[in-house]
């Protein structure tokens, strides 16, 4: 599959896109009407850099990250098509499977990647080949271990529920054009982590869209039109490429990776950067459009930030820290103090339909 128009594509990347995510201050979801779902996947829009680090820095201390990693996006695309209700392959659904194709493709295209040269399946060899132009992460640090090899992975093997194995990667010498060609084996594939039927109504619950009481710049969408900037499909707030990652990602960053203090040092570093010479309103908006719920900031010796309608996860219960986020506010709030700051501490609450993360 291609879009050989550029006006179609222009289309999918302007105004489809639209139609894939919905972004409201405090929350940004899936707003498929592709499957049959009733769920919408909660999303977060981060730095691509973050992730470009994370690899990079986690990797340089052990090559066993890197199948960590991988890992850890599998588990991130398999539940993403499971709580949308991809359809899985069955042998004679081959138009299902030809649907979900175009949706992937469509869904790259508004999110992750500046143009996709093709996207074939050929289930007679159980091949699936790709080739894509500056999809993120990959095309800055030659791996994309969580995204590019992971999530795209995890999706495929949701849809044939057979494990796939990467084959071959070819990277263009600038690397911006990557070529993949992955096999669908026979082997049945196991996910280290899926949601259960009985946490779905909890998620659409908890992580419902609600109005906002902090934020005073309006609840609609259009504010994400005047911020942010969109270049072939890719999001830029200033040069910073921002990108839509699963709020699982968080959770399982936190739950399976040990190196703690390397997640919040590359978060404060970020954040450090990101907001040199701005001030606290800056800050609250910045989070409220990541995508981080309702968020305040309690004034003291050291600032205490509430995050209410924080993304839930089911996976709540392995974790007791967000060591990345704590690190990038730390980062943020040392800039807009002009003071080092170093939160120490996160508490997680669930309530019935609510959730709320605060960081002192």
């Amino acid at each position: 599959m291609r879009l050989k128009n550029k006006f179609v594509k222009w289309w999918v990347q302007n105004l489809l896109s639209k139609k894939f995510t919905r972004a409201v201050p405090g929350f940004i979801v899936t707003n498929f009407d592709n499957f049959s779902n009733k769920t919408s996947y909660r999303l977060l829009l981060l730095p691509e850099d973050i992730f470009v680090n994370i690899e990079n820095r986690l990797v340089d201390k052990s090559e066993k990250y890197k199948e960590s990693l991988v890992k850890l996006g599998e588990d991130w695309g398999y539940n993403f098509a499971y709580l949308l209700s991809v359809p899985v392959y069955t042998g004679e659904n081959e138009k299902a499977v030809q649907r979900f194709i175009s949706f992937a493709y469509k869904y790259g295209l508004t999110s992750w990647v500046r143009d996709v040269k093709y996207l074939n399946i050929d289930l007679r060899k159980g091949e699936i080949r790709a080739k894509s132009t500056d999809f993120v992460i990959a095309r800055k640090n030659r791996m994309g271990l969580i995204l590019y090899q992971g999530c795209i992975k995890g999706l495929f093997q949701y849809v044939f529920n057979k494990k796939i194995e990467i084959t071959s990667i070819k990277l263009s010498k600038d690397f911006s054009d990557i070529e993949f060609t992955m096999s669908i084996t026979d082997k049945r594939y196991n996910p280290s982590f899926k949601y259960s039927r009985e946490v779905l109504s909890q998620y659409r619950e908890i992580n419902a869209i609600r109005p906002l009481s902090h934020f005073k710049e309006g609840g609609d969408s259009a504010i994400y039109d005047k911020v942010f900037k969109t270049e072939d499909g890719l999001f830029y707030w200033r040069d910073y490429c921002l990108i839509y990652v699963g709020c699982i990602v968080l959770y399982l960053l936190e739950s399976r990776i040990k190196e703690k203090q390397v997640l919040f040092d590359i978060g404060f570093d970020w954040g450090k950067e990101f907001f040199q010479g701005e001030n606290l309103n800056f800050f609250l908006k910045t989070f409220v459009l990541f995508g981080f719920g309702d968020v305040a900031v309690i004034p003291g010796k050291t600032p205490k930030v509430v995050m209410k309608y924080f993304p839930w996860e089911p996976l709540e219960k392995d974790v007791n820290d967000f060591s990345l986020v704590r690190g990038i506010l730390s980062g943020a709030l040392s800039s807009v103090y002009s003071k080092e700051i170093h939160l120490k501490k996160t508490s997680l609450m669930k309530k019935h339909d609510l959730f709320e993360a605060v960081f002192q």
